[in-house]
């Protein structure tokens, strides 16, 4: 009996011991869940937010490089006119007109007189005289906005991109491009992540230019005077202003009507508008939450295997905790870089060059690169293969260049090399001829071998530049000269005078 008294409480003691072991790590448990929950939650948004970021600076790129592509040609175009000199009236363009218009997908193209008579690319003549933009342009402007056109058979709103065509220095006429608002809904579409509400483009006075998947801000309208629109937190119109007026990008939060919205903003290429993204709140606290809630389930599971058996339960604990650590570190790498050619995307890519510009002072190389007759290749050979094309570009850079350099892709067919710790004459022209050389014997595709070519402009860091704006315009102005001499070559920036 007193054996069996003795056995009894030796049980119960075991018993207890267990219990005390098991509740101390369940509380263990509950308290790392709870530390490791809110590390969770503020990964999941961070990431989030680089996302949304990522999509907003995509479809910034895409626009400017459409926009600022068509302004290009707009310019190559008045230059060639205005060297023909005087007495050719605007039907002798008619020709290149058609040809321009079909080449850049506008929905139409004319040439006007100073007195505002016009031919457009069908040979249909007309007075232009009085469109808002014509007076701009003769008084030697370039123009590229938004408007209410109706032209010919032409009508409703379009982005006009108008430059003055010149003799012996004096304009004599213009230039116009009209560009369909279709290009900016087609690639909002093609950027839009699944929680975006929607897009606008705002000049820097506020004016709405354009929208896509929102209604409460009509064309024409100012949106932060808008009554349906609220400020939340401490950004006021003041700061907004301010803050396009310097050409800068950020976040804030606002309620339209009676939602809450997260709203990220980017100067369009070349500062001339800015491109909203509005989130709706609720939209991103799903996202974050669903994350979360994703993991939290899986830790009750393994609490509730711990009762049945501790040491097991232990064992998953610490390898989930493991595995998330891995899987969040997975997530942060993919957020940094571009899904397509595997270097940096364009949000991580500056945020690199603008640290190590902040922290080193020591000199660089920064190149833009810009594959040449990209839009020929997606309508020749089909999206697929230009994908293919800028695959095996971002291969080429990550493998021809040093690990510690960064390389990044800013979007459509731009891609970006900095070279870091270059503190020599000779190491800087080493580095500027093996860029040269980079797309020598290059091909993409495996049944059509195509061989791209591409136009590189190049500045020294910080000799030409000690911001990534200063650079990039630095770089950009050596590219400007490489497309306006034929394409497919280097230049390196030199500053005039």
């Amino acid at each position: 009996m007193a054996s069996t008294k003795k056995s009894i409480s030796d049980y119960k003691k075991v018993l207890l011991q267990i219990l005390v072991l098991t509740a101390a790590v369940i509380a263990f448990v509950v308290i790392s869940t709870s530390l490791f929950g809110d590390q969770l939650k503020a990964k999941a948004e961070k990431s989030f937010l680089q996302s949304v970021r990522a999509s907003a600076t995509g479809l910034e790129s895409e626009m400017g490089q459409k926009l600022f592509s068509a302004r290009s040609a707009m310019l190559t175009a008045a230059g060639f006119i205005s060297e023909d000199g005087e007495g050719i009236s605007p039907e002798h363009y008619v020709e290149l007109l058609s040809q321009m218009n079909a080449a850049m997908l506008t929905e139409g193209l004319y040439i006007s007189e100073e007195d505002g008579s016009y031919v457009l690319q069908d040979g249909s003549r007309g007075d232009a005289s009085d469109y808002p933009w014509h007076k701009e342009v003769m008084e030697g402007k370039e123009v590229m906005n938004v408007y209410e056109v109706f032209i010919g058979n032409i009508g409703g709103e379009k982005f006009v991109i108008s430059c003055p065509i010149r003799e012996g220095g004096k304009v004599t006429g213009t230039i116009t491009a009209l560009l369909p608002i279709s290009i900016f809904t087609e690639a909002a579409a093609h950027n839009r992540a699944e929680w975006n509400a929607g897009y606008i483009m705002i000049d820097k006075n506020g004016r709405v230019l354009v929208t896509t998947g929102l209604s409460a801000f009509p064309a024409e309208d100012i949106i932060y005077d808008n009554s349906a629109f609220h400020f939340k937190g401490d950004m006021t119109k003041e700061i907004l202003s301010e803050d396009m007026s310097k050409g800068k990008n950020g976040d804030f939060y606002c309620t339209i009507g009676s939602k809450d919205y997260y709203i990220r903003y980017e100067p369009v290429k070349g500062d001339t508008w800015y491109l909203l993204s509005l989130i709706a709140e609720s939209h991103r606290k799903a996202q974050i939450n669903n994350s979360v809630n994703g993991i939290k389930q899986q830790e009750v599971g393994f609490v509730t295997v711990f009762l049945i058996f501790v040491a097991l339960v232990i064992w998953i604990f610490l390898t989930e905790l493991k595995s998330d650590s891995r899987s969040m570190s997975k997530l942060q790498n993919d957020a940094e870089k571009d899904l397509l050619t595997g270097v940096y995307n364009k949000l991580s890519t500056e945020k690199y060059i603008r640290e190590y510009m902040e922290e080193n002072g020591s000199s660089g190389m920064f190149f833009i690169i810009d594959i040449d007759d990209f839009k020929h290749i997606n309508d020749s050979y089909g999206h697929a293969f230009g994908d293919e094309v800028l695959k095996t570009v971002g291969k080429r850079l990550n493998t021809e260049f040093r690990a510690t350099d960064i390389i990044g892709r800013l979007g459509g067919d731009e891609f970006c090399v900095f070279l870091k710790n270059l503190n020599n004459e000779e190491e800087k022209k080493k580095q500027s001829e093996r860029m040269a050389n980079v797309f020598k014997d290059i091909y993409a595709g495996e049944h059509v071998k195509y061989n791209p070519t591409a136009s590189i402009g190049g500045a020294e860091f910080p000799k030409y530049g000690s911001t990534f704006e200063e650079i990039y315009r630095a770089a950009d102005h050596a590219l400007y000269d490489v497309k306006k001499n034929g394409k497919n070559g280097i230049r390196i920036y030199e500053r005039e005078g």
